[in-house]
C-alpha cells in the first residue's frame, strides 16, 4: 500500500501535478488498489479528520486579518503608532514593528500581518530613505511576531495535537513577542 502511493506520488509531480493534488490522489490510489480498507470508512476517517475545531482556527484568523485589512483597520493602528512614537530617531520604522506587533495580536497570522502593515508602510519606509534590504527584513522580522504573540494559529494548533493548555501557550507568548518587538525597535533606532 505504502509503495503504491509513493510511486504514484512521484509519476503526479513528474507530470506536473500541484502538490496538494499529486498526495491526495497518492493516498487515494493507495486506498483503492493497495489496501482492503472499506471505502466508506476511508471517507469516514477522511472526514474525521478535517473536522476539527483547532485547525479551523487558521483559516478563520488569516479571514478575520483580510476583512480587517479591507476595513482599513491596519490604517488605523498604523496612525495609532504614528502618534505615540514616530517623532522618536527611527520612528518609522519603529512605528512598522509596533503596527505589525499590534496587528500580530489581532490576526493570529504572521502572513496576514505582513500583508496588511507591510502594504501600508513599505512605500513610506522607502520615501524616508530606508535601504530595501533593511526594509525587507524589518517587514519580514516584525511579520514573524505573528506566530509569537498570541492569539497565534500555531500554538492553537500545537495545544490540540498535544493537549497542552491553550491559555499557558498564550500566556508564554506575551513576553517573548513584546521583547522581541522592543529589540526590533532598538535596531531601527540604532540603523537610523
Amino acid at each position: 500500500m505504502l509503495s503504491i502511493a509513493i510511486v504514484s506520488l512521484l509519476i503526479f509531480l513528474a507530470l506536473g501535478v500541484p502538490v496538494c493534488f499529486a498526495i491526495g490522489l497518492g493516498g487515494l490510489l493507495a486506498i483503492l488498489f493497495g489496501g482492503n480498507l472499506p471505502g466508506f470508512m476511508a471517507v469516514q476517517q477522511m472526514i474525521r479528520g478535517m473536522n476539527s475545531f483547532a485547525l479551523m482556527a487558521g483559516p478563520l484568523f488569516i479571514l478575520a486579518g483580510e476583512i480587517m485589512g479591507a476595513a482599513n483597520l491596519s490604517k488605523l493602528i498604523l496612525d495609532f503608532c504614528r502618534s505615540l512614537i514616530s517623532w522618536t530617531k527611527g520612528g518609522l520604522g519603529m512605528v512598522s514593528v509596533m503596527a505589525n506587533m499590534i496587528f500580530a495580536g489581532i490576526s493570529g497570522s504572521g502572513a496576514a500581518t505582513m500583508s496588511a502593515v507591510g502594504s501600508l508602510t513599505v512605500p513610506e519606509l522607502k520615501k524616508a530613505g530606508y535601504h530595501r534590504s533593511f526594509i525587507a527584513s524589518l517587514i519580514a522580522g516584525s511579520g514573524a511576531l505573528g506566530p509569537i504573540i498570541p492569539p497565534s494559529t500555531n500554538m492553537i494548533v500545537y495545544a490540540s495535537l498535544t493537549g497542552f493548555s491553550t491559555g499557558k501557550l498564550f500566556i508564554g507568548g506575551i513576553v517573548p513577542g513584546i521583547i522581541i518587538g522592543l529589540c526590533l525597535m532598538l535596531m531601527c533606532y540604532w540603523y537610523a
